[in-house]
């Protein structure tokens, strides 16, 4: 970096590049990442067709986080071990 502090960025990705988020899913989530459940299930009530959408991207989620997981495990075996 420009302040001469090592640093490794790593990212995982849950979607391709063809896919599109739902405008309505961004309302389901906190600025954490935390579902509100009442926002969620008045959207699903609305729109039902969001299930399998939804179901997938949490699958594919949490699969992108997993790798993360053992990416960064790697890392800092790497770190470690010197």
């Amino acid at each position: 970096s420009d302040l001469g502090i090592p640093f490794i960025g790593v990212r995982a990705i849950s979607d391709t590049a063809t896919e599109v988020l739902e405008a309505d899913v961004v309302g389901f989530v906190d600025d954490f990442g935390r579902v509100k459940p009442i926002k969620l299930a008045a959207g699903l009530l609305r729109r039902p067709r969001l299930i399998p959408y939804l179901n997938r991207l949490g699958k594919n989620s949490r699969r992108a986080a997993d790798q993360l997981g053992h990416a960064v495990r790697k890392i800092v075996d790497c770190l470690i071990a010197g």
